[in-house]
């Protein structure tokens, strides 16, 4: 199944990708991750899906906002946030979508909020990554010592198809358009949906069917069907008597 990777509508925002923490010494509040299904464990998976993600906290450590897209998603059903470390399995801790119920094909396009109130409470990252996670400050702590990925798992996959460790970034975060008309009769308008200002767009392509001609390629001769037809014999009388001689 072909896909388009159908690019993604960004817009700069001033963001610093260092800032102080709520501890005031200088911390990195920027992160970046890069999505595959070579990451998979306990063992990679092959697939055409790949994605990118990007994080930054404010200064107080209170909101964090995030930017994702994935590309050939296939019947994808979940995006979380997993405490552990690189080449190690664990918990979920936070649900990065929530808005779209259900499986989706195509590509992928969210951005949204997160606070303390995400957190999935309760969860024992202790024996993954030796730290408890209850707020928006221990997310952050956690992610600046390598210890979050972000996994995405779909109906063939549900432990997870493509996988990738958040690292810090230095960069600043891109967000998505908000203005603007589709590029593409198969983008979905932009969906805002819940309380945290949740940004969507789904991108839904049809699968492209290739078919290619065989290098002996010998269509048979049409045959007409008896019954029908029938044109009539030439009478032999109508040819001239002299002048014709084919070859």
């Amino acid at each position: 199944m072909n896909r388009r990777t159908v690019p993604i509508l960004l817009c700069s925002i001033i963001a610093a990708g260092m800032a102080h923490g709520s501890n005031g010494n200088t911390l990195p509040l920027r992160f970046d991750a890069v999505l595959s299904g070579s990451e998979e464990i306990p063992a990679p998976v092959t697939t055409s899906m790949s994605g990118q993600a990007g994080f930054e906290f404010n200064p107080d450590e209170t909101v964090m906002s995030f930017v994702l897209a994935l590309t050939n998603g296939v019947n994808v059903t979940g995006i979380q946030l997993h405490c552990g470390p690189v080449g190690a399995p664990g918990p979920a801790i936070v649900p990065l979508l929530n808005a779209i119920q259900g499986s989706w094909d195509g590509t992928l396009q969210v951005q949204s909020t997160i606070t303390g109130a995400n957190i999935i409470q309760g969860v024992d990252c202790v024996s993954t990554i030796g730290r408890n996670i209850a707020t928006l400050p221990d997310l952050a702590a956690a992610m600046r010592d390598g210890n979050i990925f972000v996994n995405v798992s779909s109906a063939a996959f549900p432990e997870g198809e493509i996988r990738g460790q958040a690292q810090v970034s230095s960069g600043d975060l891109i967000l998505l358009s908000l203005t603007g008309t589709p590029d593409s009769v198969a983008r979905v308008p932009l969906q805002i949906g819940g309380e945290s200002g949740t940004v969507v767009r789904i991108v839904t392509e049809s699968p492209v069917t290739v078919i290619s001609q065989p290098s002996g390629f010998n269509p048979p001769l049409r045959e007409f069907p008896s019954s029908s037809f029938n044109p009539p014999l030439r009478d032999m009388s109508t040819f001239p008597s002299s002048g014709l001689n084919p070859p």
